[in-house]
């Protein structure tokens, strides 16, 4: 198994057609509210509780205020490049906020992926 850490849409040209078993990729949200500015808030403020010591010692990160058209053209983009380094019965799963969920349902199959539904991760 190789991991390989970076900006998604740099790096997947290193990696040959064809070879690839399974896509498991967190993209940025682009969500955290439930207005339009809320997504313009600093990542350690939308996704973190400042009180507890824990995601929110990190820093920000950038790419996480898209809108909606600009998240699923991102999303599908990365996803097709994905595919193409895919074998055939590949699997590719997405974790995602549930406010995105038809974006990236809609993205998934622009891409050219089968989407078959979504798992629960109750934490």
């Amino acid at each position: 198994m190789k991991l390989l850490y970076g900006n998604c849409l740099s790096l997947i040209s290193t990696i040959p057609d064809g070879i690839v078993d399974m896509v498991l990729t967190d993209p940025p949200y682009s969500s955290g509210g439930i207005f339009p500015g809320d997504r313009k808030k600093p990542t350690r403020d939308k996704y973190t509780d400042t009180n507890f010591n824990g995601a929110a010692r990190f820093p920000d990160f950038s790419g996480d205020n898209m809108d909606q058209r600009s998240f699923t053209r991102f999303l599908s983009i990365a996803l097709a490049e994905s595919r193409e380094k895919t074998k055939p019965g590949g699997i590719c799963a997405v974790f995602i906020d549930w406010r995105n969920l038809p974006l990236m349902a809609d993205a998934l199959q622009m891409a050219g992926w089968i989407y078959r539904g979504i798992v629960v991760w109750d934490k």
